[in-house]
């Protein structure tokens, strides 16, 4: 069993890192939202320079923000600053590509951007696809001191739907799943696993699993003030999610991503370089009312240790290896992650 913590990348979040490790987590992923967020891989650069065991992860690199062979070469760069302590994770783009007013990337092109990426850092000859055209690359100097490919940099496919959870088993070394437990947690496992046996891989597969917590304290109420601010970015950043992958009309929908819908067409056109404001780190004011018990109960553990503590063992027991803990408040806010780890990681290991 490992645990983590996700954070938008801030240039200095190194120091927030700093302090996970001497806590004493395993992990510490950063995401990847040019538009929103500083530059994922010089943020990783300066975590690396500033820990020395805490794994450094991308959660996730999303396909077309750069070319592929950018993508494998960025993090073998890390990799030198950080042999075997950094990962790769990569998905189709929420977020990152619909902040740019641009849908994720097909599934087909995906599945090339994948494959480009996982033999380059195999050390290999990969094929890159740039429109009609193809061509082989490889990485030219991997032992030269400028990046690093031993030990071994875990390529992990950040996958939701059946299709891409079966192409995470098909060319990945592991899966991200986001805000999955118990049974959809399984799901996604087990269809994951059949695509890897699928493609004949025998390889060791991981699950990372994201989980969205906050462990009140004595007294305190699952919804207490506290626990809005430090769960409503999240809860925001689900609402915009489901809004934006809901499949229907829009009177079959709950009745509170109706009133959310509502409120985001209000925001005139272009949308999006709105949307995403205060994105993963604050509440703006408009969405504030969204942030309440019901949301709160639904799409996040909220509670005590001991309920806390039981929901991660279900998860665990759905498949994962690693659960990696969704930002809190401002996306760098630790004092909750600290009472995590004291009252649910050190009772659970």
């Amino acid at each position: 069993m490992k645990f983590g913590v996700a954070f938008p990348a801030y240039i200095d979040i190194y120091k927030e890192a700093r302090e996970l490790e001497a806590i004493g987590f395993d992990s510490c992923w950063l995401y990847d939202s040019p538009m929103v967020y500083s530059d994922v891989y010089a943020t990783m650069a300066l975590a690396a320079f500033h820990t020395s065991r805490i794994m450094l992860g991308t959660a996730v690199s999303v396909a077309q923000n750069r070319i592929a062979p950018v993508t494998g070469h960025s993090i073998a760069t890390i990799n030198e600053l950080a042999p075997g302590r950094t990962a790769l994770g990569f998905a189709t783009g929420n977020t990152a590509r619909r902040v740019m007013g641009m849908p994720p990337v097909s599934l087909p092109e995906f599945r090339r951007e994948c494959e480009t990426i996982r033999d380059l850092l195999r050390g290999g000859i990969a094929t890159y696809h740039e429109g009609a055209r193809s061509s082989k690359v490889r990485l030219v100097h991997q032992e030269d001191g400028f990046i690093r490919l031993k030990p071994r940099i875990p390529f992990y496919v950040g996958a939701t739907g059946p299709k891409t959870t079966a192409l995470a088993g098909a060319v990945g070394d592991g899966l991200i799943a986001s805000a999955a437990i118990g049974l959809e947690l399984k799901k996604s496992v087990d269809n994951a696993r059949a695509g890897r046996a699928a493609a004949r891989i025998g390889e060791p597969f991981k699950v990372i699993a994201m989980l969205g917590t906050y462990v009140t304290a004595p007294g305190e109420a699952p919804d207490s003030s506290s626990a809005r601010a430090a769960l409503g970015p999240q809860i925001l950043a689900f609402l915009r999610y489901a809004l934006d992958n809901f499949r229907g009309a829009r009177s079959e929908m709950p009745e509170y991503l109706a009133a959310f819908a509502a409120e985001v067409d209000k925001i005139p056109e272009p949308r999006h370089l709105q949307l995403y404001d205060r994105y993963f780190i604050g509440i703006p004011e408009r969405f504030s009312r969204f942030v309440n018990s019901e949301t709160i109960a639904s799409m996040t553990v909220s509670g005590p240790p001991d309920l806390v503590r039981q929901k991660v063992e279900e998860t665990f027991r759905a498949g994962a290896d690693e659960i990696v803990l969704w930002p809190l408040g401002n996306g760098r806010e630790i004092d909750n992650f600290r009472r995590f780890h004291e009252t649910v990681v050190k009772k659970v290991l």
